[in-house]
């Protein structure tokens, strides 16, 4: 039930106009009350806690304003000066000589009336009715003919058997005493919303606030101070601040004013991060405000925070339902990498070009206690050795020539709390194998050019086409990290392993084209597709149902072997009829590159960028493969041949 604002009205003529200006108002309570009797009910109506504020009149109200079982704000109905002057004039008819009988609050401006009126007044000041009934009977044998009042003084008059008159309430009154109990509420509540507020946030603060006077001692303190400095709230007020945090600068700011920001000190063992702000009021220090926080505590809200902004950022897009095939490999494999993506543990995908690497380690992470986190990937093989440093573990301001501006978050911080895919980890020169031991064993990360460590909490998932177990043979890859990396391998089977779902994914990758329709495919197309070996996996087979769709359309109802020749031969045309002798070859090296009317410029420049797409765009490698510089396969990828 809301609290209301009671009028009580010390009689009938000021409770009728009070129903009458509240009639359509929830907010006003009328209710008959003079003196003792309505401060009784005013403590009632305190004690049910029902009351915002009491408007009350004379005596009434003197005797609320004194009361300290009344602790909300009592507003008086105004006695203004034409009011007693109607009582003074309507007194004069009866006796020449007038006896005032007031309380306290009703006293002003009385006597200054005499002249005017060419009246005679005793005024006398009451605080109970016996007192009333005592100073009457004195004026009586003092010559008074008549008193004036409020209905106290009517009552007492009429015991000692004298006339009175009852000094009146105008409307206008009872209306403005209204309207201010109404603007002291609305203060009120506003104060009462300021310092809920602000105790809300002295409670809940994740800072340790302290408040001193001018003198330094502390006038408040919040939980987060206590427990900071390991102090109850009892043991920290009123005590000198140099007392609780040991250093001068308290002092300092006191006594010159000046602000200190960003200072470090140990509390308790604690490494605290400090503000001094002084509080000034008209060019005087009053006092000092003290703010202070648990160092690792800021180190976790940066992370916490860096993970929240990069969520939206990095989401991974696909999950296993997006894994189409219902071969008993692939079933297998989505099991396994399932039960593999409820740990924490890094994962390790092998697979050729093609397989389906990435959505593998997107699902992974889609499934894993970490999918509220980022998903952050990079090919490893796609940057230099300084470009992939600078990628993973970010840069500060001024760290190399070309540095951007302000510097870089590395994807390091950018995955913490989630996932990051680094795709071709066998690229990776050992340089940058060792930097990354380190942030698989120790946690944490150092941005190039800084000295600041940060830790991170980042889920490895990497991937290679390569044998990796055969690169540590070689030299090539370091057997820590392999060992560190090759926790949880998931081997991708290529599409040759899989031919049962040739046609699930085809018809997959063609209903994005032709969602309203389904095509038939002739057996020989069947046939043809399902020996063909696929070189390029998935991702080849993606393409070539993209080519196909150009050639389809949808007047054809059957994909016929002629189609399928066509959309294989687009671009290169492939020696089907030796597949039996290639089979388990997963390279370009069952290509012939259609002559056409091109030059011999143009065939070589073809074959090069036919390598670099088996090869993933690894120039190196694409180079190796074909005897040449890799400045020149460089030059065929940046014209786009």
């Amino acid at each position: 039930m809301p609290k209301k604002i009671y009028l009580l009205a010390p009689y009938d003529e000021i409770e009728n106009q009070a129903q009458n200006l509240t009639l359509y108002n929830d907010d006003i309570e009328v209710i008959p009350g003079l003196l003792y009797k309505g401060l009784k009910l005013a403590i009632q109506v305190e004690e049910n806690k029902k009351a915002e504020a009491f408007i009350a009149r004379g005596g009434t109200a003197w005797l609320l304003q004194q009361s300290s079982r009344i602790t909300v704000p009592v507003v008086e109905i105004p006695v203004n000066i034409y009011d007693i002057i109607s009582a003074l004039l309507e007194a004069r008819e009866i006796g020449s000589k007038i006896g005032v009988l007031v309380y306290p609050n009703m006293l002003q401006g009385i006597k200054m009336l005499e002249p005017v009126l060419d009246i005679e007044t005793e005024i006398f000041s009451i605080r109970s009715r016996q007192e009333g009934v005592k100073v009457a009977k004195s004026a009586v044998s003092k010559g008074v003919k008549v008193l004036v009042g409020g209905m106290q003084c009517c009552f007492i008059a009429k015991e000692v058997g004298i006339p009175s008159v009852l000094i009146r309430t105008s409307i206008e009154q009872i209306e403005k005493a209204i309207e201010e109990a109404r603007r002291i509420v609305d203060i009120k509540k506003k104060e009462e919303i300021t310092t809920k507020q602000l105790k809300a946030m002295l409670t809940y603060a994740n800072e340790g606030i302290i408040a001193t006077d001018q003198r330094g001692k502390v006038i408040i303190c919040n939980p987060a101070a206590s427990k900071l400095v390991n102090l109850s709230e009892k043991q920290i007020l009123d005590k000198p601040i140099d007392d609780i945090i040991q250093n001068d600068i308290s002092t300092m700011v006191l006594n010159k004013g000046k602000t200190k920001i960003g200072e470090f000190q140990k509390i308790n063992d604690l490494d605290v991060y400090i503000n001094y702000v002084p509080i000034r009021i008209n060019q005087e220090i009053l006092g000092s405000v003290i703010t202070f926080q648990d160092v690792t505590k800021i180190q976790e809200y940066e992370q916490r925070t860096r993970s929240y902004l990069n969520i939206k950022k990095h989401e991974a897009k696909f999950t296993f339902s997006d894994i189409i095939g219902h071969s008993k490999t692939v079933i297998d494999t989505k099991r396994k990498a399932k039960q593999f993506a409820e740990t924490n543990s890094n994962i390790l995908l092998l697979g050729e070009t093609g397989t389906g690497k990435e959505l593998f380690a997107q699902a992974i992470h889609n499934y894993s206690p970490r999918k509220a986190g980022p998903f952050v990937a990079i090919n490893c093989s796609a940057l230099s050795e300084t470009l992939l440093e600078g990628e993973l573990f970010g840069y500060s301001h001024g760290a190399f020539t070309g540095a951007k501006r302000g510097g870089k978050q590395g994807l390091f911080i950018t995955a913490d709390n989630g996932t990051i895919f680094l795709d071709e980890i066998s690229e990776i020169s050992l340089s940058m194998q060792t930097k990354l031991l380190r942030v698989l064993q120790e946690k944490e990360i150092r941005p190039i050019g800084s000295d600041k460590v940060v830790t991170v909490d980042v889920r490895i998932i990497a991937a290679s086409n390569r044998n990796l177990r055969q690169a540590v043979i070689n030299g090539d890859f370091r057997q820590d990290l392999y060992f560190r990396l090759n926790v949880l391998p998931v081997k991708i089977p290529p599409l040759r392993e899989r031919k049962e779902d040739i046609i699930l994914l085809l018809n997959h990758f063609l209903r994005r084209h032709y969602p309203d329709q389904n095509f038939n495919i002739h057996p020989e197309a069947l046939s043809y597709l399902t020996k063909y070996n696929w070189p390029g996996n998935v991702r080849e087979l993606k393409n070539f149902a993209e080519r196909l769709s150009f050639i389809l359309d949808s007047t054809i109802n059957e994909i016929t072997l002629d189609i399928i020749q066509e959309a294989l031969d687009s671009d290169i045309v492939r020696n089907n009829s030796r597949q039996g002798d290639i089979k388990g070859k997963t390279s370009y090296e069952n290509y012939v590159f259609y002559l056409g009317e091109k030059t011999l410029k143009e065939i070589e420049d073809d074959i090069i960028l036919e390598v670099l797409k088996r090869e993933n765009y690894n120039q190196t490698r694409a180079a190796q493969k074909l005897g040449i510089s890799r400045t020149r396969v460089w030059q065929i990828l940046n014209r786009g041949g």
